[in-house]
């Protein structure tokens, strides 16, 4: 029988629900966020035009994913990039994996020092593959560099909040949206861990609590859920 009850506020990967599950911690998934591929005609024509001499900028996973579903959806024929800057973790994975001839020349563990990285790079152009919920700070590092950007929206961040009654002791956060969808219709128990998948997350959960935060030290699945593991190992 689990010792401890995990509110997960997305899907995780089964095996590691599993290795959870050995240790006595019980995760019951509920996704607060849902993921739509932009399939406007304008988005495609954008993406026809990408310059030949731009570096490429992700920030989430979800763009690697949905720009490579664009582009072999609609048979479109990209430029290779001068390079591509991404987020550490799954982001840079899913790049490797899905493009597997760019050549990632930079990665950071948030958007802030991803931007300030390309700046030191002195990259003159850089297109920004993004969702309708991106954070400020790369646009703004890299327009106070006078780097040019062109920033393309593939994917869009839709809430699906649900209402949790059951007692949890410790809530896993994925995003800042997904932390936004939870507070529609629940409030953070005081008694609750929250545990965040990256600093971006952890700090928007500074603003709206006092409780423990706790960060995974990498951006990934896997570090969250051994951060989990490892804190109720010791209590």
């Amino acid at each position: 029988m689990a010792r401890v009850n995990i509110l997960c506020t997305k899907q995780l990967e089964p095996l590691l629900a599993g290795k959870a599950a050995v240790q006595g911690i019980r995760m019951v998934m509920k996704p607060f966020i849902r993921i739509n591929r932009a399939e406007t005609p304008e988005t495609v024509a954008l993406l026809s035009q990408i310059p030949d001499d731009a570096a490429w900028a992700f920030t989430s996973h979800h763009a690697v994913e949905s720009l490579h579903h664009l582009v072999r959806k609609h048979g479109l024929s990209l430029p290779n990039p001068q390079g591509a800057y991404t987020m550490e973790g799954r982001t840079a994975e899913k790049c490797r994996q899905l493009f597997p001839g760019i050549r990632i020349t930079g990665m950071a563990n948030n958007a802030r020092s991803l931007a300030l990285h390309m700046a030191k790079q002195d990259e003159k152009q850089v297109v920004f593959f993004c969702g309708n919920l991106r954070r400020q700070e790369l646009p703004e590092i890299l327009k106070k560099e006078n780097i040019s950007l062109q920033e393309i929206q593939v994917y869009e961040t839709v809430s699906t909040p649900v209402k949790v009654t059951e007692h949890f002791d410790g809530i896993m956060f994925f995003s800042p949206s997904g932390i936004n969808s939870f507070l529609e219709q629940n409030n953070l128990p005081s008694h609750a861990v929250c545990f965040a998948i990256g600093e971006t997350t952890a700090n928007e959960l500074r603003q709206i609590t006092k409780g423990q935060i706790r960060t995974a030290p990498q951006p990934t699945q896997e570090s969250i859920v051994n951060l989990v593991i490892a804190y109720y190992s010791k209590t």
